[in-house]
């Protein structure tokens, strides 16, 4: 019976396999400019990739999320937990922009978004087919099995370099919980929370919760999106 069951979780993990790459290909021969959808790829490409880290390695809520030393942590969560089951990366240098051919000053007040692409808490890379732009820190306030605690934050940057580089628009918040899922930040939070912090002149943080509660459709009501991708003119 062991034998079995083994035996069929490893056909269920090959069909899985085959199926993403699969969705991959099909992905890559029509990539798309609609944003919402471009999120959803991104984030279901990194989404596999943990899930199959986790098969190969262990649990997401088992990682080195406590560690002492977060930068270390972080950079090893990302290069050695998440980039080996992504479809290609670019691994960036620490500390310094050169995943990035230049940096769009943003329109609103100082906040984290602004500086993951500097701030040395986060380690960053490239990935998946279409050059997202990820950056990982450790929150360093993780609490085992507790799916309301944030173990660490996941900043994804859609189109890389590409203005408006601003979080709602085209850069988005997720967060590993400590129930070892992968979501959009603030997705336990009340709708009206999320529905407020994702709104022109706020932080934008809870936006990716929004749009995965709307059905990964970037409207806010009727026909008219709060998601306005605008190139700035430099």
């Amino acid at each position: 019976m062991v034998d079995f069951l083994k035996k069929l979780a490893i056909v269920v993990i090959i069909f899985l396999l085959l199926s993403h790459l699969a969705k991959i290909t099909v992905i890559n021969m029509k990539k798309t400019n609609e944003k919402d959808k471009v999120l959803y790829d991104i984030y279901e490409s990194l989404r596999y990739a943990v899930m199959m880290s986790e098969n190969e390695t262990k649990p997401v809520k088992e990682w080195e999320w406590q560690s002492t030393d977060a930068e270390i942590a972080a950079q090893y969560i990302l290069q050695k937990r998440i980039l080996p089951y992504v479809t290609n990366h670019k691994e960036c240098k620490p500390n310094s922009l050169d995943c990035v051919s230049g940096f769009s000053y943003l329109n609103k007040d100082d906040y984290e978004h602004i500086n993951y692409r500097r701030g040395g808490e986060y380690v960053r890379s490239l990935f998946g087919i279409y050059d997202a732009h990820i950056a990982l820190k450790l929150s360093g306030e993780c609490k085992k099995n507790n799916k309301y605690s944030v173990c660490g934050i996941v900043i994804l940057d859609i189109n890389n370099n590409d203005s408006p580089n601003t979080m709602g628009y085209d850069v988005f918040k997720f967060a590993f919980y400590g129930d070892g899922k992968l979501l959009p930040f603030g997705i336990y939070w009340d709708r009206k929370d999320i529905e407020s912090e994702c709104q022109p002149d706020m932080s934008g943080e809870s936006c990716a919760a929004k749009i995965m509660l709307d059905g990964w459709t970037m409207k806010k009501g009727g026909d008219n999106p709060y998601f306005i991708y605008k190139k700035t003119t430099q």
